[in-house]
């Protein structure tokens, strides 16, 4: 590690402690708690409350209950399995949110909740910022380029709005799995194949399917870009990875075939989880200072779609001038895919999101909500 890398490490560690200092070193929490509100049992009287942000109330009204009742349940000595809270019962893991098999998960077993979450953003951000940095660093940027890359991807809307979700857990391990795949393009080595499956497997573990999905798809697509005749080893290392996970995925696979909410959204026409190209701006304008298209957004969601891409931009540059020439090609490619479905381009979203995971759009419904499928019912007559 030279000077500079030394230096860069520790700005990226200093950024992300001032960033969550008023939630680190005071008593104050990241947690919505506001949005208890919404209940008009215990709504307040006073005429001037208001929730902050209701975007985020999945916080309140599935994360924490569901680490809760995960931390309750260990303690008293029995890993749950299935949770008796929600309607007559389901089973815990198959929501797949509640991340009861995700290893950094079980710090909140020796922490109060509420200091967790807070530890645990702090933990997402160097993740995400370091698997970045070190990706550019091998990949041949120069360490200020690596910084810039790694701080606009650490502090990017996505993960900052949501970086008390699971999703955020998922996004972290972007840098780490390209390193992991880079490596094994390079080498070819069995144990680099190791670390993307387990990178894979711990990110489908993590509390987000959907994104995990992509995480795979965009490390398959590099790796075809990137050397094609490494393809066989990194699907191996993919499939593994997916495999690691099955205590998890299988339960929501099953739960997502009975799912009402996916045969209700399986009518839609197309998924409509993705941005119009008026709403393009948003990928250049930062949120935090206004976006140009912000008052015909259909919802706040979308104002997560900032990614600190000016930054990145700095980044791509300096491809041109250093050994990183050879990643250009394939984080192009990847770059292209990613626009394709975020603004919902025909037909590449529509083939793409004709995946059952990816139509459903939110899988914790699949289990809320779960409902004879009409096979059932029609041999029930």
């Amino acid at each position: 590690m030279t000077k500079k890398d030394r230096i860069a490490a520790l700005v990226l560690i200093l950024s992300a402690f001032i960033f969550l200092g008023p939630s680190l070193f005071t008593s104050n929490v990241l947690l919505p708690g506001d949005i208890v509100a919404r209940n008009f049992a215990i709504q307040p009287t006073g005429a001037d409350f208001v929730i902050h942000n209701s975007s985020v109330g999945d916080v309140i009204t599935q994360f924490y209950p569901f680490l809760h009742f995960f931390k309750t349940q260990v303690l008293e000595g029995t890993f749950p399995l299935w949770n008796p809270y929600i309607l007559c019962g389901a089973p815990f893991p198959a929501n797949t949110v509640s991340a009861v098999f995700f290893p950094l998960n079980w710090l909140v077993l020796v922490m109060p909740l509420e200091v967790f979450f807070e530890w645990a953003a702090l933990a997402k951000l160097l993740l995400a910022g370091f698997g970045i940095y070190l990706f550019g660093r091998k990949v041949g940027l120069s360490a200020l380029c690596s910084a810039f890359a790694a701080g606009s991807y650490m502090f990017g809307g996505y993960q900052v709005f949501l970086l008390l979700f699971p999703n955020t857990w998922v996004s972290a391990l972007l840098g780490w799995t390209l390193l992991a795949a880079e490596r094994l393009i390079e080498t070819g080595r069995i144990r680099f194949m190791a670390c993307l499956a387990l990178l894979t497997g711990f990110s489908f573990l993590a509390g987000h399917v959907e994104s995990s999905l992509l995480l795979a798809m965009a490390t398959g697509l590099y790796c075809l870009a990137r050397n094609w005749k490494r393809v066989p080893l990194t699907g191996v290392g993919l499939v593994l990875g997916f495999l690691l996970a099955a205590v998890v995925i299988f339960p929501f696979i099953e739960a997502l075939w009975e799912s009402s909410t996916y045969l209700d959204r399986s009518r839609f026409a197309r998924n409509p989880y993705h941005l119009e190209l008026f709403q393009l701006p948003l990928l250049v304008v930062p949120y935090a200072l206004g976006s140009a298209v912000r008052a015909h957004l259909p919802n706040v969601f979308t104002g997560a779609a900032y990614t600190g891409v000016l930054p990145m931009f700095l980044a791509c540059f300096a491809f041109f001038h250093t050994g990183a020439r050879k990643i250009v090609l394939p984080l192009a490619l990847v770059a292209l895919a990613a626009f394709l479905l975020l603004f919902g381009i025909f037909p590449v979203f529509d083939i793409f999101t004709a995946l059952p995971v990816l139509k459903q759009g939110n899988h914790f419904h699949c289990l809320l909500y779960t409902s004879p499928s009409p096979r059932d019912l029609s041999t029930s007559r």
